[in-house]
């Protein structure tokens, strides 16, 4: 049997010899991993609670072998951590670091963003079935989705970007949107807030003004520019 020596997580187990476990680790367990002696109903004490607390902590997703200490956003920004393809009709899920390879490699006639591009089209633009799009944006060494879709209760066309978690930025940045045609367009420069509000990171346009924005090919058009530092 694999044995792996780890920070314990609360609730903690022990036997009656006094090894301890994770409550979680030991679902499904008669006996002690170490000694194949019974579990005990004894608590442990509170000193021993007190100095397990205080250690640093293994960070919970797997694979992942950081560890952490009090107060550290790692498990935030880690990324091991799961997520999904956004993709229409992919029910993919892996680890966030491994979105932008799994887009490359099984949408490849999905345009993968880079931090300037001029043209993402929306043809036959009917606000009240409109189906939620994304675009999957590869900028400055981050992995965002942008997410269009339509609210028609509150009468908005609406461009939310969210950043894949993987690994902490450092740096701010800046996304420039540009809806509609050369002759008329709706204009809008955010900075991305990294506390993922997604009221923050949304684009918002009047449907209403929507119309207007058409090109000569009945076309919405799209162009989005993401720079980094600071401004």
């Amino acid at each position: 049997m694999e044995r792996r020596v780890e920070t314990v997580r609360p609730d903690i187990v022990q036997c009656v010899r006094g090894h301890l476990l994770c409550g979680e680790c030991r679902k499904g367990l008669r006996e002690c991993p170490t000694c194949r002696q019974p579990f005990s109903d004894a608590k442990p004490s509170l000193v021993l609670l007190q100095m397990l607390e205080a250690l640093p902590k293994l960070c919970q997703y797997t694979n992942c072998r950081a560890f952490l200490e009090p107060d550290d956003d790692h498990e935030r920004w880690c990324g091991f951590q799961p997520a999904k393809c956004m993709m229409n009709r992919c029910d993919w899920v892996g680890q966030a670091q491994d979105v932008l390879s799994h887009v490359q490699k099984c949408h490849s006639r999905a345009l993968t963003v880079r931090e300037s591009y001029q043209d993402m089209k929306f043809q036959d633009l009917n606000l009240q079935n409109f189906l939620k799009r994304y675009f999957p944006i590869s900028a400055h060494g981050q992995f965002f989705w942008a997410e269009a879709h339509c609210n028609a209760e509150k009468e908005f066309f609406m461009v939310t970007f969210c950043l894949v978690p993987n690994g902490k930025p450092w740096e701010d940045y800046f996304i420039d949107v540009s809806i509609g045609s050369k002759e008329s367009f709706s204009q809008s420069k955010f900075k991305f807030d990294l506390e993922m509000k997604k009221e923050r990171n949304t684009v918002y346009v009047p449907s209403s003004w929507l119309p207007n924005f058409l090109d000569k090919d009945k076309l919405l058009r799209l162009k989005m520019v993401i720079t980094k530092g600071k401004q």
